[in-house]
Protein backbone atom coordinates (compact mmCIF):
# COMPACT_ATOMS: atom_id res chain seq x y z
CA UNK A 1 0.00 0.00 0.00
CA UNK A 2 1.43 3.38 -1.01
CA UNK A 3 1.92 6.04 1.64
CA UNK A 4 1.20 8.67 -1.02
CA UNK A 5 -2.14 10.42 -1.14
CA UNK A 6 -4.23 10.50 -4.32
CA UNK A 7 -3.15 14.11 -4.86
CA UNK A 8 0.52 13.12 -4.56
CA UNK A 9 0.05 10.28 -7.03
CA UNK A 10 -1.50 12.81 -9.42
CA UNK A 11 1.46 15.19 -8.93
CA UNK A 12 3.90 12.34 -9.59
CA UNK A 13 2.01 11.29 -12.73
CA UNK A 14 1.83 14.84 -14.09
CA UNK A 15 5.55 15.36 -13.49
CA UNK A 16 6.38 12.08 -15.24
CA UNK A 17 4.25 12.93 -18.26
CA UNK A 18 5.78 16.39 -18.57
CA UNK A 19 9.34 15.08 -18.30
CA UNK A 20 8.78 12.23 -20.75
CA UNK A 21 7.18 14.61 -23.23
CA UNK A 22 9.64 17.51 -22.98
CA UNK A 23 13.10 16.31 -21.86
CA UNK A 24 14.25 13.69 -24.40
CA UNK A 25 14.31 16.06 -27.38
CA UNK A 26 16.66 18.58 -25.76
CA UNK A 27 18.55 16.72 -23.01
CA UNK A 28 21.58 15.69 -25.08
CA UNK A 29 22.01 19.15 -26.63
CA UNK A 30 21.76 20.90 -23.25
CA UNK A 31 24.45 18.57 -21.94
CA UNK A 32 26.83 19.06 -24.86
CA UNK A 33 26.32 22.83 -25.06
CA UNK A 34 26.18 23.35 -21.26
CA UNK A 35 22.99 25.31 -21.84
CA UNK A 36 20.32 26.08 -19.26
CA UNK A 37 16.99 25.07 -20.90
CA UNK A 38 15.22 28.40 -20.50
CA UNK A 39 12.18 27.56 -22.62
CA UNK A 40 11.70 24.30 -20.72
CA UNK A 41 11.97 26.16 -17.40
CA UNK A 42 9.39 28.72 -18.52
CA UNK A 43 6.97 25.96 -19.50
CA UNK A 44 7.49 24.19 -16.16
CA UNK A 45 6.66 27.50 -14.44
CA UNK A 46 3.49 27.86 -16.50
CA UNK A 47 2.36 24.37 -15.48
CA UNK A 48 3.00 25.01 -11.79
CA UNK A 49 5.91 22.65 -11.16
CA UNK A 50 8.44 25.33 -10.18
CA UNK A 51 8.20 26.58 -6.60
CA UNK A 52 5.30 24.29 -5.77
CA UNK A 53 6.42 24.30 -2.12
CA UNK A 54 5.97 28.06 -1.74
CA UNK A 55 2.94 29.35 0.17
CA UNK A 56 -0.25 30.18 -1.68
CA UNK A 57 0.08 33.76 -0.46
CA UNK A 58 3.29 33.95 -2.49
CA UNK A 59 1.57 32.51 -5.61
CA UNK A 60 2.80 28.99 -4.87
CA UNK A 61 0.75 25.88 -4.24
CA UNK A 62 1.61 25.64 -0.55
CA UNK A 63 2.39 21.94 -0.80
CA UNK A 64 4.47 19.83 1.56
CA UNK A 65 8.11 18.94 0.93
CA UNK A 66 7.27 15.41 -0.23
CA UNK A 67 5.18 16.78 -3.10
CA UNK A 68 8.14 18.78 -4.37
CA UNK A 69 10.47 15.81 -3.89
CA UNK A 70 8.18 13.63 -6.01
CA UNK A 71 8.54 16.09 -8.91
CA UNK A 72 12.31 16.12 -8.47
CA UNK A 73 12.32 12.33 -8.55
CA UNK A 74 10.26 12.09 -11.73
CA UNK A 75 12.25 14.78 -13.51
CA UNK A 76 15.55 13.12 -12.64
CA UNK A 77 14.16 9.75 -13.72
CA UNK A 78 14.00 11.07 -17.30
CA UNK A 79 17.07 13.33 -17.27
CA UNK A 80 19.00 14.75 -14.30
CA UNK A 81 20.34 17.76 -16.21
CA UNK A 82 16.94 18.98 -17.38
CA UNK A 83 15.46 17.87 -14.07
CA UNK A 84 17.45 20.54 -12.28
CA UNK A 85 15.23 23.29 -13.72
CA UNK A 86 13.35 22.88 -10.43
CA UNK A 87 16.39 24.33 -8.68
CA UNK A 88 15.69 27.70 -10.29
CA UNK A 89 14.19 28.62 -6.90
CA UNK A 90 17.27 27.41 -5.00
CA UNK A 91 17.68 29.51 -1.86
CA UNK A 92 14.09 30.73 -1.73
CA UNK A 93 13.42 28.07 0.90
CA UNK A 94 15.19 30.22 3.51
CA UNK A 95 13.18 33.30 2.56
CA UNK A 96 9.98 31.26 2.66
CA UNK A 97 10.71 29.95 6.14
CA UNK A 98 12.42 32.90 7.84
CA UNK A 99 12.03 35.98 5.63
CA UNK A 100 9.88 39.03 6.25
CA UNK A 101 6.52 39.47 4.55
CA UNK A 102 8.05 42.21 2.42
CA UNK A 103 10.87 39.90 1.29
CA UNK A 104 8.42 37.13 0.45
CA UNK A 105 6.22 39.52 -1.54
CA UNK A 106 9.19 40.96 -3.42
CA UNK A 107 11.28 37.89 -4.20
CA UNK A 108 9.06 34.79 -4.31
CA UNK A 109 6.24 35.39 -6.86
CA UNK A 110 8.65 36.21 -9.75
CA UNK A 111 10.32 32.81 -9.23
CA UNK A 112 7.04 30.98 -9.72
CA UNK A 113 6.01 33.13 -12.67
CA UNK A 114 9.22 32.43 -14.59
CA UNK A 115 10.37 36.04 -14.27
CA UNK A 116 13.38 35.50 -11.99
CA UNK A 117 15.88 32.87 -10.89
CA UNK A 118 17.43 32.51 -7.45
CA UNK A 119 20.70 30.87 -6.45
CA UNK A 120 22.51 29.69 -3.34
CA UNK A 121 25.60 27.68 -2.37
CA UNK A 122 25.13 23.96 -3.02
CA UNK A 123 26.85 22.74 0.13
CA UNK A 124 27.92 23.62 3.64
CA UNK A 125 31.23 25.18 2.58
CA UNK A 126 31.02 28.94 2.90
CA UNK A 127 33.99 31.34 2.93
CA UNK A 128 31.75 34.40 3.26
CA UNK A 129 32.28 36.98 6.01
CA UNK A 130 30.53 40.18 6.99
CA UNK A 131 30.90 43.17 9.26
CA UNK A 132 28.68 46.12 10.13
CA UNK A 133 29.60 49.55 8.84
CA UNK A 134 28.02 51.15 11.87
CA UNK A 135 24.98 52.24 9.91
CA UNK A 136 22.09 50.35 8.40
CA UNK A 137 24.27 48.23 6.12
CA UNK A 138 26.55 45.20 6.20
CA UNK A 139 29.82 44.82 4.31
CA UNK A 140 30.08 41.33 2.84
CA UNK A 141 33.29 39.75 1.51
CA UNK A 142 34.53 36.33 0.50
CA UNK A 143 33.81 33.70 -2.11
CA UNK A 144 32.03 30.42 -2.68
CA UNK A 145 33.10 28.19 -5.53
CA UNK A 146 29.92 26.19 -6.00
CA UNK A 147 26.80 28.36 -6.20
CA UNK A 148 23.80 26.85 -7.98
CA UNK A 149 22.52 29.32 -10.64
CA UNK A 150 25.29 31.71 -9.58
CA UNK A 151 25.90 32.95 -13.13
CA UNK A 152 22.24 33.39 -14.15
CA UNK A 153 20.47 34.25 -10.90
CA UNK A 154 18.75 37.56 -10.34
CA UNK A 155 19.35 37.17 -6.59
CA UNK A 156 21.35 34.81 -4.43
CA UNK A 157 20.89 33.80 -0.80
CA UNK A 158 24.17 33.41 1.02
CA UNK A 159 25.23 32.76 4.62
CA UNK A 160 28.03 34.81 6.11
CA UNK A 161 30.09 34.56 9.31
CA UNK A 162 30.69 37.59 11.51
CA UNK A 163 34.28 38.61 10.72
CA UNK A 164 34.77 40.03 14.21
CA UNK A 165 33.81 36.76 15.92
CA UNK A 166 36.82 34.58 16.74
CA UNK A 167 35.02 32.27 19.18
CA UNK A 168 33.59 29.92 16.57
CA UNK A 169 30.18 30.65 18.06
CA UNK A 170 27.47 29.13 15.89
CA UNK A 171 25.18 32.05 16.64
CA UNK A 172 27.18 34.50 14.55
CA UNK A 173 25.94 33.62 11.06
CA UNK A 174 23.65 35.88 9.06
CA UNK A 175 21.68 35.17 5.87
CA UNK A 176 21.72 37.81 3.13
CA UNK A 177 19.89 38.37 -0.13
CA UNK A 178 22.41 39.68 -2.68
CA UNK A 179 21.12 41.42 -5.80
CA UNK A 180 22.55 40.77 -9.25
CA UNK A 181 24.50 43.75 -10.46
CA UNK A 182 25.46 45.05 -7.04
CA UNK A 183 28.88 46.67 -6.97
CA UNK A 184 31.47 44.08 -5.93
CA UNK A 185 29.28 41.09 -6.85
CA UNK A 186 31.37 38.99 -9.28
CA UNK A 187 30.60 35.61 -10.84
CA UNK A 188 32.51 33.11 -12.96
CA UNK A 189 30.48 30.25 -14.43
CA UNK A 190 32.16 26.85 -14.20
CA UNK A 191 32.55 25.28 -17.63
CA UNK A 192 33.52 21.83 -18.87
CA UNK A 193 31.85 20.18 -15.89
CA UNK A 194 31.75 16.39 -15.63
CA UNK A 195 27.97 16.25 -15.32
CA UNK A 196 24.78 18.27 -14.75
CA UNK A 197 26.05 20.45 -17.56
CA UNK A 198 22.61 22.00 -18.15
CA UNK A 199 22.75 23.47 -14.63
CA UNK A 200 24.52 26.77 -14.15
CA UNK A 201 27.08 26.51 -11.36
CA UNK A 202 29.37 29.44 -10.68
CA UNK A 203 32.02 30.76 -8.38
CA UNK A 204 30.72 33.87 -6.64
CA UNK A 205 33.09 36.46 -5.20
CA UNK A 206 31.93 39.34 -3.03
CA UNK A 207 34.22 42.34 -2.68
CA UNK A 208 32.97 44.87 -0.13
CA UNK A 209 29.36 44.36 -1.18
CA UNK A 210 27.06 46.68 0.77
CA UNK A 211 23.91 44.87 1.82
CA UNK A 212 21.08 46.92 3.36
CA UNK A 213 19.53 45.68 6.58
CA UNK A 214 16.23 44.96 4.79
CA UNK A 215 18.08 42.26 2.81
CA UNK A 216 18.95 40.32 5.96
CA UNK A 217 16.77 37.21 6.22
CA UNK A 218 15.33 36.75 9.70
CA UNK A 219 17.58 38.04 12.46
CA UNK A 220 21.25 38.89 12.14
CA UNK A 221 23.45 36.39 13.95
CA UNK A 222 20.85 33.60 14.00
CA UNK A 223 21.32 32.09 10.56
CA UNK A 224 23.23 28.99 11.66
CA UNK A 225 19.78 27.57 12.45
CA UNK A 226 18.51 28.62 9.02
CA UNK A 227 21.51 27.05 7.32
CA UNK A 228 21.03 23.79 9.24
CA UNK A 229 17.37 23.71 8.28
CA UNK A 230 18.26 24.31 4.62
CA UNK A 231 20.78 21.46 4.71
CA UNK A 232 18.10 19.19 6.21
CA UNK A 233 15.95 20.07 3.23
CA UNK A 234 18.80 19.41 0.80
CA UNK A 235 19.11 15.91 2.24
CA UNK A 236 15.60 15.25 0.94
CA UNK A 237 16.33 16.95 -2.39
CA UNK A 238 19.44 14.88 -3.04
CA UNK A 239 17.63 11.70 -1.99
CA UNK A 240 14.76 12.35 -4.40
CA UNK A 241 17.16 13.19 -7.23
CA UNK A 242 19.20 10.07 -6.54
CA UNK A 243 16.17 7.79 -6.52
CA UNK A 244 14.86 9.35 -9.71
CA UNK A 245 18.18 8.63 -11.43
CA UNK A 246 18.24 5.10 -9.99
CA UNK A 247 14.72 4.41 -11.26
CA UNK A 248 15.69 5.73 -14.67
CA UNK A 249 18.74 3.45 -14.69
CA UNK A 250 16.60 0.48 -13.67
CA UNK A 251 14.14 1.06 -16.50
CA UNK A 252 16.92 1.49 -19.05
CA UNK A 253 18.57 -1.72 -17.86
CA UNK A 254 15.34 -3.71 -18.09
CA UNK A 255 14.52 -2.38 -21.55
CA UNK A 256 18.01 -3.05 -22.92
CA UNK A 257 18.21 -6.51 -21.34
CA UNK A 258 15.03 -7.54 -23.09
CA UNK A 259 16.14 -6.29 -26.52
CA UNK A 260 19.89 -7.01 -26.60
CA UNK A 261 20.62 -10.54 -27.83
CA UNK A 262 23.87 -12.45 -27.27
CA UNK A 263 24.52 -16.13 -27.92
CA UNK A 264 20.99 -16.46 -29.25
CA UNK A 265 19.26 -15.15 -26.10
CA UNK A 266 18.27 -11.77 -24.66
CA UNK A 267 20.97 -10.81 -22.17
CA UNK A 268 18.29 -10.62 -19.49
CA UNK A 269 18.29 -14.41 -19.56
CA UNK A 270 21.75 -14.50 -17.98
CA UNK A 271 21.82 -14.67 -14.19
CA UNK A 272 24.58 -12.10 -13.82
CA UNK A 273 22.38 -9.50 -15.56
CA UNK A 274 19.34 -10.60 -13.56
CA UNK A 275 21.24 -10.13 -10.30
CA UNK A 276 22.36 -6.62 -11.21
CA UNK A 277 18.82 -5.60 -12.15
CA UNK A 278 17.41 -7.12 -8.96
CA UNK A 279 20.01 -5.26 -6.88
CA UNK A 280 19.10 -1.92 -8.46
CA UNK A 281 15.39 -2.56 -7.88
CA UNK A 282 15.84 -3.63 -4.24
CA UNK A 283 18.04 -0.75 -3.21
CA UNK A 284 16.03 1.86 -5.14
CA UNK A 285 12.78 0.85 -3.44
CA UNK A 286 14.37 0.70 0.00
CA UNK A 287 15.95 4.14 -0.36
CA UNK A 288 12.76 5.60 -1.84
CA UNK A 289 10.69 4.66 1.20
CA UNK A 290 13.37 6.06 3.49
CA UNK A 291 13.40 9.44 1.76
CA UNK A 292 9.58 9.55 1.86
CA UNK A 293 9.85 9.18 5.62
CA UNK A 294 12.54 11.88 5.83
CA UNK A 295 10.37 14.31 3.83
CA UNK A 296 7.37 13.69 6.05
CA UNK A 297 9.45 14.13 9.20
CA UNK A 298 10.81 17.43 7.89
CA UNK A 299 7.27 18.61 7.21
CA UNK A 300 6.24 17.74 10.76
CA UNK A 301 8.99 20.00 12.12
CA UNK A 302 11.63 17.44 13.14
CA UNK A 303 14.98 19.20 13.64
CA UNK A 304 18.40 17.62 13.02
CA UNK A 305 16.65 15.02 10.95
CA UNK A 306 18.47 11.72 11.49
CA UNK A 307 16.29 9.98 8.92
CA UNK A 308 17.26 12.60 6.36
CA UNK A 309 20.95 11.97 6.98
CA UNK A 310 20.49 8.23 6.52
CA UNK A 311 18.25 8.65 3.46
CA UNK A 312 20.66 11.01 1.72
CA UNK A 313 23.70 8.83 2.37
CA UNK A 314 21.97 5.67 1.17
CA UNK A 315 20.18 7.18 -1.84
CA UNK A 316 23.30 8.85 -3.22
CA UNK A 317 25.24 5.60 -3.01
CA UNK A 318 22.36 3.68 -4.59
CA UNK A 319 22.33 6.10 -7.53
CA UNK A 320 26.07 5.81 -8.10
CA UNK A 321 25.91 2.00 -7.94
CA UNK A 322 22.85 1.88 -10.19
CA UNK A 323 24.49 4.07 -12.82
CA UNK A 324 27.65 1.94 -12.71
CA UNK A 325 25.72 -1.33 -13.06
CA UNK A 326 23.59 0.11 -15.86
CA UNK A 327 26.72 1.13 -17.73
CA UNK A 328 28.05 -2.43 -17.41
CA UNK A 329 24.75 -3.97 -18.50
CA UNK A 330 24.85 -1.87 -21.67
CA UNK A 331 28.43 -2.95 -22.37
CA UNK A 332 30.35 -0.96 -24.95
CA UNK A 333 27.23 0.94 -26.05
CA UNK A 334 26.92 2.37 -22.56
CA UNK A 335 30.20 4.23 -23.00
CA UNK A 336 29.01 6.08 -26.10
CA UNK A 337 26.77 9.12 -26.47
CA UNK A 338 24.52 7.06 -28.74
CA UNK A 339 22.65 6.16 -25.56
CA UNK A 340 22.13 8.44 -22.56
CA UNK A 341 23.49 5.93 -20.04
CA UNK A 342 26.89 7.61 -19.91
CA UNK A 343 25.17 10.94 -19.21
CA UNK A 344 23.36 9.46 -16.21
CA UNK A 345 26.66 8.00 -15.02
CA UNK A 346 28.25 11.46 -15.12
CA UNK A 347 25.26 13.34 -13.73
CA UNK A 348 24.83 11.31 -10.54
CA UNK A 349 28.30 12.34 -9.41
CA UNK A 350 26.81 15.80 -8.77
CA UNK A 351 24.88 14.34 -5.83
CA UNK A 352 28.11 14.15 -3.84
CA UNK A 353 28.32 17.95 -4.05
CA UNK A 354 24.75 18.87 -3.11
CA UNK A 355 24.13 19.53 0.57
CA UNK A 356 26.25 17.95 3.25
CA UNK A 357 29.15 15.84 1.96
CA UNK A 358 29.02 12.09 2.50
CA UNK A 359 31.78 12.23 5.09
CA UNK A 360 30.17 15.07 7.05
CA UNK A 361 26.78 13.37 6.81
CA UNK A 362 28.18 10.29 8.50
CA UNK A 363 29.90 12.40 11.15
CA UNK A 364 26.64 14.26 11.87
CA UNK A 365 24.78 10.97 12.13
CA UNK A 366 27.42 9.47 14.41
CA UNK A 367 27.27 12.56 16.61
CA UNK A 368 23.53 12.11 17.06
CA UNK A 369 23.92 8.42 17.80
CA UNK A 370 26.79 8.77 20.26
CA UNK A 371 25.65 11.94 21.98
CA UNK A 372 28.03 14.15 23.93
CA UNK A 373 31.34 12.38 24.67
Amino acid sequence: MSILTKEQVDIKTAAREFAEGEFPGIAAACDVEEKFPKALWEKACELGFVGIFLDKDDDGAGTVLLDYALILEEFWRVDPGCGNILLSTFGSETIQEYGSEKQKELYLPPLIEGKAIMGAPANEGQGIYYSSNGGNEYIVNGSNGFVINGGIADHIVIFGKDRDDVSGNEANYTAFIIEKGQKGFLTQTLSDKLGIRATNIAEVALENVLVPAENVIGKAGEAFLYMSRFLDRLNVYSSAQAIGASQGCLEKSISYSRKRVQFGRPIGWFQMIQTKIADIAIMTEAARNLYYKAALEYGSGVKNNKTGLIASTLARQVAIDAASDTLQIHGGYGYTKELDVERFYRDVQFLELLGTSKGNTKLALASQLLGRL
